[in-house]
């Protein structure tokens, strides 16, 4: 796990390093600045996976009932990544505009891509912990080493010619490298940890978002883009509503008591 802790490191501060060397200290204030606000998901969730892990530990150790448990909250934690993610990518002008100074205005799309790459890295968590149930740790390294691989070759081959624009898409591909490694490892060695239709579809939606905000920073009228915007937060609140049951019965078990040994229980 060491290693695999090392190269996420890699693959999240490398770029910074580069933009900095290959493109300018002004750009790297841009990029940096951007990259901050971009940080709010993670500080978001990170506090969610680490009450989770054990939990979904003890329902993917027990019985069939208690691991469908465990596969519902999964889908539960992507919506909320998915939600989480769009509301910050619609409302990346207005905290672009309101937390930095007006120079740092442009920003907001490249903030809105970085959330993209940081709604992948998130979703990663999910076939990540899968691997760690089964003790598959080398297999989390070996894809941790080729996103670190693919962060380094990227910032090199992008940042030059695109500045910051290029650091952020190397950071978009090798979050979606990981993410896509994870979860191929993960349906082999644990199973169907997330279904492929599920998350390929909740990842889209994500994606489409982030366009949407690129073209939005780049328009002159970007008021016509909340319809779409509007749309693919209805449809992650439409499948909010379809498992609105499944949450109730999870919320209804307190998976987050620690169970009394079997002795002290009697």
């Amino acid at each position: 796990m060491i290693p695999s802790f090392f190269c996420n490191w890699v693959s999240n501060s490398i770029d910074r390093l580069f933009v900095g060397r290959l493109a300018g200290m002004a750009t790297n204030a841009l990029y940096g600045a951007a990259t901050q606000l971009g940080n709010i998901l993670q500080i978001a969730f990170l506090p969610v996976f680490m009450t989770y892990m054990p939990i979904f530990y003890r329902l993917s150790g027990a019985g069939a009932e208690e691991r469908d448990v465990a596969l519902a909250c999964n889908r539960l934690i992507m919506l909320l990544i998915g939600v989480a993610g769009c509301l910050l990518i619609a409302v990346a002008p207005l905290l672009a505009g309101t937390v930095l100074p007006a120079s740092y205005i442009g920003v907001s799309g490249t903030f809105a891509w970085l959330i993209v790459a940081g709604c992948f890295a998130q979703a990663a968590g999910i076939a990540t912990i899968g691997l760690y149930h089964c003790r598959r740790t080398d297999l989390v390294f070996y894809i941790s080493a080729l996103q670190a691989v693919v962060a380094i070759v990227a910032d090199i081959a992008l940042i030059p010619s695109m500045g910051r624009q290029g650091a952020v898409l190397a950071q978009l591909l090798s979050n979606v490298a990981a993410t896509t490694g994870l979860f191929i490892l993960a349906w082999r060695v644990y199973g169907d940890v997330l279904k492929r239709a599920f998350l390929v579809r909740n990842l889209t939606a994500i994606v489409i978002m982030g366009f949407l905000a690129e073209i939005q920073s780049r328009v002159a009228a970007p008021v016509i883009l909340l319809v779409p915007e509007t749309m693919v937060l209805v449809f992650f609140c439409g499948q909010i509503w379809a498992e609105r049951q499944t949450a109730r019965d999870i919320l209804s078990k307190n998976l987050w008591q620690t169970p009394e040994p079997a002795g002290q229980a009697a």
